[in-house]
Formats: structure tokens, sequence, C-alpha cells
């Protein structure tokens, strides 16, 4: 059997939308599945469509969004940087990837990689940790499936013990002054039982665990 291949290479990158203008062009459930994503992300969402959706509807009278109960025309991408088609017409959704790159905006037509300059991957979120998991467009139910896999292994608590390393980094700057030795300590760190103990015992533990790391790795290069 010969392999195939795609011959799009894409480049991974977490994009900030807060505070910027996504395009919605579609009301539908996928169109509401797509807007719900944007503005967990913080992005400023305007929907264009004749006919939308009662959860878009609901998101707009919570006043959360934008609706333009019309089709969509030409002019509609102004001031946005990023835009999504989502509508079950062929013709309308390459109206808007053909605009959007003469415009220079992001564009994602759904279930047409080929008419868009991104896709939209499978999320997995803990807090401030995100992963994502693409199949490049060609099975988004394979991404799916992934994601519902890894999900079993990223509990909920990655979240809150990441936030924990976080806070550490100032304190881990001023007690290891050279570059080496936070590198040595933040690998052993995520290599040790730490998170373990903070899901076993909570986060007082766990930083009792990660300060007798810390210790250890001053008092080497003191040593030394």
């Amino acid at each position: 059997m010969t392999e195939q291949r795609s011959d799009l290479s894409y480049y991974p990158v977490f994009l900030d939308l807060r505070g910027k203008t996504a395009i919605v062009v579609g009301g539908g459930e996928v169109a509401l599945r797509k807007i719900e994503s944007l503005l967990l992300a913080g992005a400023v969402v305007r929907v264009v469509a004749p006919e939308i959706h009662p959860g878009i509807e609901g998101l707009e009278r919570r006043g959360v969004l934008q609706v333009e109960p019309r089709p969509y025309r030409a002019g509609d991408l102004d001031g946005a940087i990023l835009a999504i088609a989502a509508t079950s017409s062929a013709d309308v959704n390459l109206f808007v990837s053909e605009e959007a790159s003469r415009k220079g905006i992001l564009v994602n037509v759904v279930d047409a990689p080929d008419l868009s300059g991104f896709i939209v991957p499978s999320v997995i979120r803990r807090g401030d940790l995100t992963v994502a998991i693409s199949t490049g467009g060609l099975s988004p139910a394979l991404a799916r499936r992934i994601r519902e896999k890894l999900e079993e292994t990223l509990v909920p608590e990655y979240g809150a013990f990441l936030r924990l390393l976080g806070s550490l980094r100032r304190e881990v700057r001023q007690e290891l002054p050279l570059p080496r030795q936070r590198e040595a300590f933040w690998t052993e760190v995520v290599n040790s039982d730490a998170f373990e103990v903070y899901r076993r015992s909570g986060e007082d533990a766990a930083k009792g665990r990660i300060d007798e790391i810390m210790l250890r790795i001053r008092d080497v290069e003191e040593s030394n």
C-alpha cells in the first residue's frame, strides 16, 4: 500500500485573541461550537448568518457577542484578525475564504482545509495548560478520539499544579541564580513525585517536596 502524505505542513501556534475581533460566518450548531471556543479565548466575536441557532441567540442576549442576522456580504471581515466560515453553502464559504486571503485575515473554512489558512485543533484545557491535537484536517473524528484518550491522563489537578510551579519562578531565580541550576531543578521537579504528592496531600506537601529538590541542587553547587 502506498503511504498517503498531506502536501500541507502546519506550523502550530497559540494565538492571544483577547480583545481582538473574530468573525464567524454561519449560525448553526457547528458555528456555535466555534463561537464558544473563541469566547473562551477572550475574542470579540461577531456572527453573520441569516438563521441563528438558539444557543447563539442566548449568547447574544447575555451580551457576549454581536449577531447580524443576514446573509454574508463583502466587507464583513473588516476589522477582524480571524474568520471562521461555518455555513452549509460551499459558495459562501469560498467567498469568505477568498476575501480573507485578499485582506490578509486568517481564515478557517470548516471541513475544507484546502480553503483554510489555519485549522482548529481538538483541545484539552487544564487551567493554563493547553494541549492541542491536529490531524491536519484529514480526520477531525480521530483528533477527537485522541483527545478523549489524553483526557484520561491529563487529570484536572494538572492545571492547579501548573499554577503552583508558575508561582515559584521568582523564588527559583533567587535561590538558583545559575541557568544550569534552574534547568536541573525544573527537570527534576517534573520527573519527581511532586505532582502525585500534590494530588494526594495538597499544595503545602507538594511545596515541601519541591523545596527539598531546590535545597539539594543549591547545596551541590555550593559544595563544588
